[in-house]
């Protein structure tokens, strides 16, 4: 008969349940926090069988059998514990040993799964190993907020009684949560009524009913005034289905423009996505040296999306939206008599995703990819007829957008921020449609929409430092210093009808400075000036000067 060794009864005592608490962090949603000390005690559970005479006699270990595993197969954990077989080892070698497997299953997104040796007589040197997964138990939803039962527990249905506990999910279900408006959530893993499971016990509190912010900056084009105010306030919550109903405003300094939006949004179907809908209307009138054309305009905007959270973690994140638009475009020229009155039926779907990464010090990459597919059709005789002539923009046409970022750290106090975006067209657009350059979002030495092309790309290069703020400053708030270098190149027409040049581009650099303040206030202000030659569509414009860029705002 074979060597006998026991592993005693107290191995039966080892409680894996973890209680880890969700806590609100600085970042959006909400960060796992497994409390080690709780498994260190486990492991001195564990220890205790392991102590006697006879557990710490070496024997020879010939198999290692696996017990309890679902997620992985027997063959790819036993893979693990290859190097203890043929050795003369001790229990608590053992035990040590299969620390490999509950890293395994911690590596792969299982924090509670571990293995262990439980209770048992060992004879011919066969070992059984218990991995214990965790699965999880009741979901306990204590709702003290304003949202309904239903639409809170649809953000934590992937949880599902019986499933192994896997911390993707659990992060996923808990940031979706603290995503809805005016919901303040708070989560507990506790260990479960049965062994093996665990259960999590979701506090919600009501949030904040509406926010808003106001601003103020130059950002404006010259002919409808550089100076504007903007104003938006949000609902949250306003029908108890962790909706929102918002509200935005922009008037530029001369009356020049005026724009108002009405949006409502819902979450739908599963979790993590939302439908809304909304209404805009725009109205303008060209001044300064474009006042002699009695030029003046209208847009009125109506659509409806579909968007989902792909992918929804503290570091990573995917979102897709599909969405249709409908433009009723007027443009009318008194001092010509020329009307441009136009639809435009526009069918959109994006992609955008965030990923933080710990390279080089840490950084954060962002992405967005967009295909559009639209019809115009004209309302005026006239101008659909000078249109068939010229620009051919009527009937369907297609676009493509990109954008990527980079933001990288460069030490403690300065980081580099990398930005490119650029659209591809299949045909003439309409002037709605084009892809434009210069302003305080483009090339910054350039007044706002200077160019605009049916295809083109800029790139923009910052450097940013924080400044160091004496003590007894820290309570005005950070500021932090920026030079920047930003370059854009366009295609006006996809295909050219008249013997104007065709392509143009345009570069700049500057300095800027950031101000972030306590309560919600900020600002932000950019000088730069052009370099390199000025192409041929702005010859003889004012546009080489050197532009300044400021901006005020405070969110509450």
């Amino acid at each position: 008969m074979g060597q006998r060794v026991t592993a005693g009864p107290n191995a039966r005592k080892l409680d894996l349940h973890t209680r880890t608490r969700l806590t609100q962090s600085d970042s959006p949603g909400y960060l796992l926090r497994a409390s080690y000390a709780a498994w260190v005690f486990a492991t001195l559970l564990l220890a205790l069988p392991l102590m006697s005479a006879a557990a710490t006699t070496p024997f020879l270990v010939r198999q290692l059998r696996v017990d309890g595993n679902t997620v992985f197969d027997t063959a790819t954990l036993q893979a693990l514990l290859a190097s203890m077989l043929e050795q003369r080892l001790t229990l608590p070698q053992i035990a040590q040993g299969i620390d490999a497997v509950t890293t395994y299953y911690r590596e792969a997104g299982y924090p509670l799964a571990r293995a262990i040796i439980p209770a048992q007589v060992i004879e011919n040197g066969v070992v059984r190993m218990q991995v214990i997964e965790a699965n999880w138990g009741h979901v306990e939803l204590r709702n003290n907020g304003a949202v309904q039962d239903a639409v809170l527990m649809r953000m934590l249905s992937n949880l599902e009684p019986g499933s192994v506990i896997r911390l993707e999910a659990m992060e996923r279900a808990t940031l979706l949560l603290s995503d809805l408006p005016g919901v303040v959530p708070r989560a507990l893993l506790r260990a479960g009524q049965e062994v093996g499971r665990s259960d999590l016990v979701v506090d919600v509190q009501p949030g904040a009913p509406w926010s808003a912010s106001l601003s103020a900056d130059n950002f404006g084009s010259r002919y409808t005034g550089v100076g504007r105010t903007n104003a938006n306030v949000q609902w949250n919550n306003p029908l108890g289905r962790g909706d929102t109903l918002g509200v935005s405003s922009l008037i530029s300094e001369s009356g020049g423009l005026n724009y108002a939006r009405l949006a409502y949004e819902v979450p739908v179907l599963v979790a993590g996505m939302h439908a809304g809908v909304d209404n805009s209307g725009m109205q303008y009138r060209l001044g300064d040296n474009a006042g002699s054309l009695m030029a003046s305009g209208k847009a009125d905007t109506s659509s409806a999306w579909l968007r989902s959270a792909l992918v929804r973690s503290p570091n990573t994140n995917l979102n897709a939206r599909l969405s249709w638009t409908n433009n009723v475009l007027q443009d009318h020229e008194d001092s010509t008599g020329v009307k441009t009155d136009r639809t435009l039926n526009v069918w959109g779907l994006e992609l955008s995703g965030e990923r933080q990464d710990g390279w080089l010090g840490g950084g954060k990459n962002t992405l967005g990819f967009a295909l559009y597919s639209g019809q115009v059709t004209f309302d005026d005789d006239t101008a659909g007829a000078l249109d068939a002539i010229t620009a051919q923009t009527a009937g369907g046409f297609g676009r493509a957008t990109w954008a990527l970022g980079r933001t990288q750290a460069l030490g403690s106090s300065m980081s580099a921020v990398l930005s490119l975006n650029g659209q591809w067209a299949q045909k003439n657009l309409d002037n709605g449609q084009k892809f434009s350059i210069g302003g305080a979002s483009s090339v910054r030495a350039y007044r706002s929409g200077v160019l605009s092309g049916d295809s083109g790309a800029f790139g923009s290069f910052e450097l940013r430092y924080t400044l160091p703020t004496p003590q007894a400053l820290e309570q005005t708030g950070t500021w932090q210093l920026i030079a920047f270098i930003d370059s854009a190149t366009v295609q006006t027409n996809h295909s050219p009808w008249s013997n104007d040049s065709n392509e143009a581009s345009l570069s700049g650099a500057g300095l800027g400075l950031i101000w972030q303040g306590s309560k919600g206030v900020s600002s932000r202000i950019f000088i730069a000036s052009s370099v390199g030659e000025l192409p041929s569509q702005l010859a003889g414009s004012e546009s080489t000067h050197t532009n300044a860029w400021w901006e005020l705002s405070w969110a509450f």
